[in-house]
């Protein structure tokens, strides 16, 4: 029997979780600086404000670089090895790191990036490519459970 994905989730991260089954990026955004917020925090990480307001943000964005992991402390990761990974600026402000379900990647490609929902019920960050929405590629086969 295949190992399942990581459960452990922070208490910002799982606040992802409503809206992944949609595959819908949501992240929080400062009311008082309208900075986007990712990584996920309790404060702005501009103002240092406490006003972050969860809503859906443009998943558009620029691929920065992306790599393979070689090494895991996961078992799931370690099944799956090697595990693609990649940077995204988005247009919205923050980079974020996310699962890679793109072929053959270029720095610099137009990309999205959503949430969905893997093996575990837990919300995962996808890139996929373009205007896309479908999960393809060795991502697409691992994350078990994920909602295209």
């Amino acid at each position: 029997m295949h190992a399942l994905p990581p459960q452990r989730r922070t208490e910002p991260w799982n606040r992802l979780t409503p809206s992944a089954g949609q595959g819908l990026l949501v992240l929080p955004r400062c009311r008082d600086c309208d900075t986007v917020q990712y990584p996920l925090r309790e404060l702005c990480g501009n103002c240092l404000g406490d006003n972050l307001e969860w809503g859906p943000v443009p998943s558009a964005g620029r691929l920065l670089s992306w790599t393979r992991l070689h090494a895991s402390v996961e078992q799931f990761f370690r099944e799956h090895l090697p595990w693609p990974v990649g940077s995204v600026k988005l247009d919205c402000g923050p980079v974020v790191i996310a699962h890679l379900a793109v072929e053959l990647p270029a720095a610099g490609m137009a990309v999205n990036v959503l949430s969905y929902l893997d093996g575990n019920g837990a919300p995962v960050l996808v890139i996929v490519p373009g205007e896309g929405t479908d999960i393809s590629g060795p991502v697409a086969a691992v994350l078990r459970g994920v909602n295209a």
